[in-house]
């Protein structure tokens, strides 16, 4: 049976209770009473074997369906499904993930590991993921990894190995914001936005890397499309595959501006605003114009090695000795 949850409520697995739901039913609801908002935490939790299919479920949240302000520590949701929306969770309220796991889930329409909705309690929907992991997730349509309507922030995070037809990692709709800080987002699949689609939003990424993401048609690792824009700093985006734009897809949108950043691929923008110290290989299709930029600089030159582990909380990819991007980029505020 679904676990209700209506009031504040700590629950501890202790890293070693797994709730299977053997594909007949959602494992937790977080319900919100319309009186005040329910704030609940989940620790130590694998929750496995939820269905959001069916008339009572509404076809949402295999695992979970969060209505209020729910907190998920040293959690894993795996093997969960759903028919329309949110395979491992649907999140209508506020959601923090901490040192978690959402892999293998899939849905059949969008957000294969996680959907965060629009609207909710307060100022609208928030999904937060904290050194945690999104991956092997499915969407048939949109938003293999994570479909967003509402406000993202990711930080020293992976969303790997997921696939959907448009946007393999995420997909990211609606007018709010994508933020990703000392994120890793790599090896997804799609045929638009391998890495990311970014439709009608903001997408923000810091000290972040985009790597091996492939798209079938457009946008390897982001496909920004209609009144979106991008701001990369610190951030790297190397060895995406697309036919159009392997790096940077726009498509009727804003524009792009660029600080220490390193683009190995192909771009097709409409403008670019380059504040320096950025770089480009092998050609000259992001028109980087900005103080100490650099193009058409060949792989041998360039440098990157493989995408592993390096140090710190995600895989990067480490220029060898003799790179043109040791010491390139500059300090800024």
């Amino acid at each position: 049976a679904v676990i209700w949850i209506g009031k504040d409520v700590i629950l501890d697995g202790r890293g070693d209770l797994t709730l299977d739901g053997s594909g007949t039913h959602r494992l937790f609801f977080v319900r919100e009473p319309h009186v005040a908002l329910i704030d609940a935490e989940l620790w130590g939790f694998t929750l496995t074997g939820g269905n959001g299919t069916g008339v009572v479920a509404g076809g949402i949240g295999g695992a979970i369906l969060n209505s209020g302000t729910l907190t998920l520590v040293d959690t894993t949701v795996s093997g969960n499904t759903a028919s329309q929306a949110g395979g491992g969770i649907f999140n209508g309220g506020s959601l923090t993930l901490r040192n978690c796991t959402v892999s293998n889930n899939q849905s059949f329409i969008q957000g294969g590991g996680i959907y965060n909705t629009l609207g909710g309690p307060e100022n609208g929907t928030l999904l937060q993921l904290i050194e945690s992991v999104v991956s092997g997730n499915a969407a048939t349509n949109e938003g293999g990894g994570v479909f967003s309507e509402g406000r993202v922030l990711v930080v020293d995070s992976m969303v790997s190995e997921n696939s959907a037809p448009q946007g393999g990692g995420f997909y990211q709709i609606g007018g709010d914001v994508l933020t990703l800080i000392r994120t890793t987002v790599s090896e997804n699949e799609a045929n638009e936005g391998g890495g990311i689609f970014n439709y009608q939003s903001d997408l923000i990424m810091r000290n972040s890397t985009l790597a091996a993401n492939v798209a079938q048609t457009t946008g390897g690792a982001i496909y920004n499309r209609t009144q979106s824009t991008l701001a990369l700093s610190n951030s790297t985006l190397s060895e995406d595959e697309s036919n159009t734009g392997s790096a940077i897809h726009f498509f009727e949108s804003g524009d792009a501006q660029l600080i220490n950043t390193i683009v190995e691929g192909e771009c097709n923008l409409p403008e670019m605003v380059s504040s320096g110290h950025c770089i480009e290989s092998p050609g000259d299709t992001c028109g980087l114009t900005g103080p100490n930029d650099q193009t058409s600089v060949t792989p041998t030159e360039l440098g990157l090695g493989s995408l592993r582990d390096n140090g710190g909380l995600t895989m990067t990819l480490l220029p060898a000795a003799g790179s043109v991007a040791i010491d390139s980029a500059t300090c800024f505020d």
